[in-house]
């Protein structure tokens, strides 16, 4: 089973998605060995105001799913002190976190894939960006991504209208982070609305072509146990 190692922006984001009846979170558990970082609850506890009635859920799931390991500050302090795009020790703390607990995986030989998921761009674009570049076991999801392999796994139990509104309504919390980011630094967000829009329309074409290769594809049934 593939590890998923997912950020605070992420969870931030997802936490309102249902697929069928069932909660993201029950989801991510079946299809994922899901781990965080010591720093991931911290953060989620930090940012509860944001996830109004699913605090309490979210903060229980990130504290079943922190993992704990021999020289875990070692490991994040290499990745500040050499790597890290930034010499402030308060951000991008999460994510320094999750590179170093992917990175003793890694070490460990586990077997899967390592997926990192986070809606934060700039993460994307420095530290998580290096990290993916060197360590190619070691995949980097947006929460976008995550959805259209959900719909991919759980198809047909996942109805395409809900898929689709799950999908906008992401998209929609991935730009108001964005929009608050930047507000601290003074930019418009007239470009972080033309982001939405074009990513919105690319993510949701993908939707509907992965919906008409499953309708016309015939059934499967699940995989279980060895080959």
């Amino acid at each position: 089973m593939d590890i998923l190692i997912p950020d605070t922006s992420s969870l931030i984001n997802i936490h309102e998605v249902y697929v069928g009846q069932t909660h993201i979170i029950d989801i991510l558990n079946q299809l994922f060995h899901v781990q965080v970082s010591r720093e991931i609850p911290h953060e989620v506890r930090r940012h509860r105001s944001k996830l109004g009635n699913y605090d309490k859920p979210m903060l229980q799931f990130v504290r079943r799913a922190r993992r704990y390991f021999p020289h875990e500050q070692d490991y994040e302090n290499m990745i500040f002190n050499r790597f890290s795009p930034t010499d402030d020790p308060n951000r991008n703390r999460g994510e320094r976190f999750n590179c170093a607990l992917a990175l003793y995986l890694g070490r460990r030989r586990y077997t899967g894939q390592v997926i990192m998921l986070t809606d934060d761009m700039k993460a994307h674009q420095n530290l998580i960006k290096w990290y993916e570049s060197r360590f190619k076991t070691t995949k980097t999801w947006t929460s976008l991504e995550l959805l259209l392999h959900i719909y991919l796994v759980m198809f047909p139990k996942w109805p395409y209208a809900q898929a689709s509104s799950a999908l906008r309504n992401v998209n929609t919390n991935m730009a108001a982070e964005k929009e608050t980011e930047e507000e601290t630094e003074d930019k418009t967000n007239e470009e972080t609305k033309r982001e939405m829009t074009k990513r919105l329309r690319t993510y949701s074409r993908y939707l509907e072509q992965l919906h008409i290769m499953l309708k016309a594809l015939p059934r499967t049934k699940k995989f279980r146990g060895g080959l």
